[in-house]
C-alpha cells in the first residue's frame, strides 16, 4: 500500500509506542484514506488523525463515502462535514455500491 495506493500522498500515521492505530492520507483536497484499527475505534483515533489533516488544509476538504456507511457519515458530519452530492454511480467501487461526496471548509 505504501509504495501505490499512498506513494505520492501527505500521511499521518497514530501511534501507541511502535503500534499503529491508524492513518488518515491526503491527494490534494481529497480526504483519499482514514483508517483506524477496530481494536482502537471510539478512542479519538480517528477525530485526532481528522484533524491534523483539516490543520493541514486551510483550502478545505473533500471526501467520498459508501451512502450504506451510515456510521462513517456520522462521524465525518460531526466533524463538520456536509452532503454536497447524493448519493452517486460510483464507477471505480466494486459490487456497484454507491458513494456519497462530503465537503469541508473553515
Amino acid at each position: 500500500m505504501r509504495h501505490t495506493v499512498i506513494a505520492n500522498q501527505w500521511v499521518w500515521v497514530a501511534l501507541d509506542g511502535d503500534r499503529p492505530l491508524g492513518f488518515a492520507s491526503l491527494d490534494g483536497e481529497w480526504l483519499d484514506q482514514l483508517f483506524v484499527d477496530p481494536q482502537a475505534q471510539g478512542a479519538g483515533v480517528g477525530r485526532a488523525l481528522l484533524q491534523a489533516v483539516k490543520d493541514a488544509s486551510p483550502c478545505g476538504l473533500w471526501l467520498h463515502v459508501f451512502s450504506r456507511n451510515s456510521r462513517a457519515r456520522r462521524f465525518y458530519e460531526a466533524a463538520g462535514f456536509t452532503l454536497t452530492e447524493g448519493e452517486m454511480a460510483a464507477t471505480t467501487r466494486s459490487a456497484n455500491l454507491t458513494d456519497c461526496t462530503y465537503r469541508w471548509q473553515l
